[in-house]
């Protein structure tokens, strides 16, 4: 009670778009995910003729890449798994919604391939190339599982999906313990990769100059021409289902100097991840030399390591990428120079 005006409780509300009722259930959830399946369907059943509209290509593309993520945003929150009861004699878990959205599913399909009412929903699944709605709710689940596995150690939730994962909790379980029970591994096993980040917003300078010549002989060419007085050469290799990467720095007058790496086998790790170890290599080399200003040439092989170099550092991998670029600025305020060379 207010000064002004009594509060009445509200049955349900809405927060980052999910809803939560005062029962601590997902049921008004459920209902607005079924009904935003039945309004995406009837919204694309209404571009897509037999005779005219676009074409089922296209309309598999708007059902998988806009309608489904509208219906399952936050899905795994708010779906709990389906799992059997009573020695397998009853499905638990949100059953009631993977049927309705089985049925929205089906509409979709149905409006892609143009076919009958009476068309089993298998059928038109395999046909539209589609995954059963169950399989779909796992496979989204289980993404957000590994997503969430594979936290940083700082990250706030990192404490509460390790406790979650080390419990086995038979009633009223929680979200946490829903989405990790879909894990059959240890949480100390998921490899765990540092995310490369770019403001887009702000120009990105290279600290180092590329030059990628357009052919094999070319780039020979300018290797043999180039008069840096120290130059490096790196390379990454798979041999016998072993992954490494060397560089070597050549300097007249000196002897070469070799360093190397055995990253580990070739099911974890690809020639790509070598390659950009190697650039790693070869900036550790330029470190240890003594020498404060000079120009140095870095060269390598592999014309996907120098693009990543060159992008705007958006994927899993390309942390390896933004080391790299955080080497180089670093060695140039060391050596208040900036005549590197990437060359290809």
């Amino acid at each position: 009670m207010l000064p002004h005006a009594p509060v009445k409780p509200e049955h349900s509300t809405k927060y980052l778009g999910v809803i939560i009722d005062q029962h601590l259930s997902w049921i008004q959830q459920h209902v607005n995910a079924i009904n935003k399946g039945a309004k995406w369907t009837s919204q694309i059943r209404r571009i897509v003729r037999i005779g005219w509209g676009i074409t089922p290509k296209y309309v598999r593309k708007l059902y998988i890449g806009v309608a489904l993520p509208k219906i399952l945003y936050a899905a795994e929150v708010w779906y709990t798994p389906l799992h059997d009861r009573t020695n397998g004699q009853r499905k638990g878990g949100s059953v009631k919604v993977i049927k309705q959205l089985t049925r929205t599913q089906r509409a979709e399909a149905l409006a892609i391939t143009g076919g009958l009412r009476t068309s089993p929903t298998d059928t038109l699944d395999a046909l539209t190339n589609l995954l059963p709605f169950h399989m779909i709710m796992e496979k989204w689940c289980y993404r957000a599982a590994v997503h969430l596995t594979s936290l940083p150690d700082k990250h706030p939730l990192r404490k509460p999906v390790k406790l979650s994962a080390k419990r086995l909790v038979k009633k009223h379980c929680s979200p946490l313990h829903n989405l990790l029970g879909l894990l059959d591994t240890d949480l100390e096993k998921v490899s765990k990769a540092t995310l490369a980040m770019h403001n887009p917003a702000k120009m990105r300078r290279l600290p180092l100059r590329i030059s990628m010549p357009p052919n094999k002989e070319s780039s020979i060419k300018e290797a043999q021409d180039a008069v840096k007085e120290i130059q490096v050469f790196m390379d990454g290799s798979v041999i016998d289902g072993k992954v490494g990467a060397t560089a070597v720095l050549t300097r007249q007058g000196k002897d070469h100097r070799i360093l190397h790496l055995h990253l580990g086998n070739a099911d974890k790790y690809n020639i790509y991840e070598a390659e950009l170890v190697g650039l790693l290599l070869g900036m550790q080399l330029i470190k240890t030399e003594k020498v404060a200003r000079c120009h140095m040439a870095i060269g390598t092989d592999n014309q996907a390591a120098i693009s990543a170099i060159q992008k705007e550092l958006s994927t899993l991998k390309h942390y390896l990428a933004a080391e790299i670029i955080r080497s180089v600025k670093l060695l140039n305020r060391q050596r208040k120079s900036k005549n590197y060379t990437l060359t290809l």
